[in-house]
């Protein structure tokens, strides 16, 4: 019930404060953040829905708001998730960003910057502005390997199916 509650209550706080475009981002993040995200072997396969919350974040409210309200509700979403289900301990504090939130800001606002291009390249260059940011976290934060199948597999993903559902919610929120 918690969940449904931070879905509910998310959407409304966001719907009121802007328009139905950013209710449907922050759904769309959501379910990507906490109910995605239970699910790690999915991400694997490049499945992931926050790149495009995020860039209809962005063509509602350009680069700098996508990027704020990006920071702020990610990391609100991840400890929902945390405090809500028996998944274990988080991989980085509750409510902080983590170097990952950032590339999804980042994305944020990359996506505005290009929002004037048709929706596919809109999706095709923030999503490749994305893997290069989650490689130089990777590399130069977490000191970790780059993941080159996860990069691949989610171009894949958010060039085909991503794009698709971009698509569908942007017209969807008269974007």
């Amino acid at each position: 019930m918690f969940l449904i509650g931070s879905l509910i209550i998310g959407f409304l706080i966001l719907y009121g404060f802007g328009s139905f475009a950013i209710g449907i981002a922050f759904a769309l993040i959501w379910f990507d953040k906490v109910i995605i995200g239970v699910f790690e072997p999915v991400r694997y396969v490049g499945v992931e829905l926050t790149t495009a919350g995020t860039v209809l974040l962005a063509l509602a409210l350009g680069p700098v708001n996508a990027f704020l309200i990006s920071l702020v509700i990610i990391p609100v979403l991840h400890a929902v998730k945390h405090i809500a289900l028996p998944i274990g301990d988080p991989e980085w504090p509750l409510f902080l960003p983590s170097p990952y939130d950032a590339v999804n800001a980042l994305g944020a606002a990359a996506a505005g910057l290009v929002a004037g291009l048709p929706l596919f390249w809109v999706i095709a260059i923030t999503t490749l502005a994305k893997v290069l940011f989650y490689a130089i976290a990777d590399t130069q934060i977490l000191r970790k390997p780059i993941d080159f199948m996860g990069g691949v597999t989610t171009v894949v993903f958010n060039v085909t199916a991503g794009w698709l559902v971009l698509a569908y919610f942007a017209g969807v929120a008269g974007l």
